[in-house]
């Protein structure tokens, strides 16, 4: 397993803000962005599972400062190590409830986060998260649920649009064909008839 220092290093790939722990609010935070919407401009989806501390001394409750088992990438490089520290993400938009609005999670969560996606008023850059599995408790606001198949849905890249099949220019043509074919019998049975 891979020593601390390289998850603190894997850290900074998730374009994280450090902020005091100690400073959490105890009340309810700022709604996070909606996840579903912030997928289409969305710079890395990287979803994960929570771990449990790595010492003893660290808190087991909610936490700011964490470590994810990497479960999938679904856009953005991939991290060097399948875990990653989150230290005090924000979602980046102006904060009117808590001073302090950061990703507070437990032990066991599973998650997905869209980093670096554009805001509603199209030039703030925004992280967000979604719960992948329904949380035993939270104290985040506004974070959505989304089943896997879903989040599958609206992460795969777009199929680029191909021409409808061109069956009824196939279908009239066949029918041309149809049509002529009649027509030359008929001149044909009209002309063994002249000659009979």
């Amino acid at each position: 397993m891979k020593t601390i220092a390289s998850l603190v290093l894997g850290s900074a790939w998730l374009l994280t803000t450090a902020t005091s722990v100690s400073a959490e609010c105890t009340g309810p935070t700022d709604p996070w962005p909606s996840f579903r919407a912030a997928v289409p401009t969305a710079e890395r989806i990287i979803a994960g599972e929570v771990l449990p501390p790595v010492s003893a001394n660290d808190s087991t409750g909610y936490r700011a400062v964490f470590t994810i088992r990497v479960i999938d990438v679904l856009r953005g490089p991939a991290p060097a190590q399948p875990f990653v520290e989150i230290v005090g993400l924000r979602s980046g938009l102006p904060l009117t409830v808590c001073a302090s609005s950061t990703a507070t999670l437990l032990s066991g969560d599973m998650v997905v986060f869209a980093l670096g996606a554009i805001a509603t008023d199209g030039v703030t850059r925004i992280n967000t998260l979604a719960y992948l599995r329904e949380p035993a408790e939270s104290i985040l606001t506004g974070v959505e649920r989304i089943t896997a198949a879903e989040l599958d849905a609206i992460t795969r890249p777009p199929v680029p649009a191909q021409d409808e099949p061109a069956i009824g220019g196939l279908i009239e043509l066949v029918v041309g064909f149809v049509i002529v074919g009649l027509g030359a019998a008929l001149r044909h049975r009209r002309s063994i008839r002249g000659t009979s």
